[in-house]
């Protein structure tokens, strides 16, 4: 893949993700499994709050990381190893 225009359906699923992770964190206040670890929790939870959540988790997290990797890999080919080794170095290294 040598064009390097953007790609908006990625966007897009990228953008899907991070919003059902903002449903998997809200049903876990829920969730009476998370009851008594999460400090936020309802006394008024429902089993399908727990499903929700495990189900969502099961393919969100990895296509999150699939995701990522797809955008690594095309920062690689356009700006090489170097100029992206120094960009991780700066965006996550440096604030820790």
């Amino acid at each position: 893949m040598k064009s390097h225009e953007r790609l908006h359906y990625m966007d897009n699923i990228r953008a899907i993700a991070l919003m059902l992770g903002i449903i998997y964190h809200a049903s876990l206040a829920y969730s009476p499994f998370m009851a008594n670890i999460w400090f936020t929790a309802d006394s008024k939870n429902h089993a399908i709050f727990d499903t929700l959540s495990h189900w969502l988790h099961l393919f969100r997290m990895p296509l999150s990381f699939i995701i990522a990797g797809f955008f690594a890999g095309h920062l690689i080919e356009k700006k090489g190893i170097k100029s992206f080794s120094s960009h991780r170095l700066k965006r996550l290294v440096l604030p820790l």
